[in-house]
C-alpha cells in the first residue's frame, strides 16, 4: 500500500510493531485514516504493540460455527 500512496510513516510504524504477533495486517479504507486490521491468535500482545507504537488499539472477535448440515427426523 506504501507504494500506492495510501499508507502513512504512523500506519507503517503500526504494522510494524504488530508483525511479530499477527498473522497478517491490513490497512482499512484508503489508508489515510490511520486504520489497519490485524488477525491474530494474541490479541493481548498485539493491543499492547499498538499502544506502545502510539496507536490506540480496538479488539474484536470475529468468528462463527460455519456452515452446517442439520437433518431433521419425520
Amino acid at each position: 500500500m506504501r507504494k500506492i500512496g495510501v499508507s502513512s510513516p504512523e500506519l507503517e510504524n503500526l504494522i510494524s510493531a504488530t508483525e511479530r504477533h499477527s498473522l497478517g495486517t491490513k490497512l482499512t479504507g484508503a489508508g489515510g485514516g490511520g486504520c489497519m486490521v490485524s488477525l491474530t491468535r494474541n490479541p493481548k500482545r498485539v493491543a499492547e504493540s499498538i499502544e506502545i507504537a502510539g496507536g490506540r488499539p480496538l479488539v474484536s472477535k470475529f468468528g462463527s460455527g460455519g456452515a452446517r448440515i442439520v437433518e431433521e427426523e419425520n
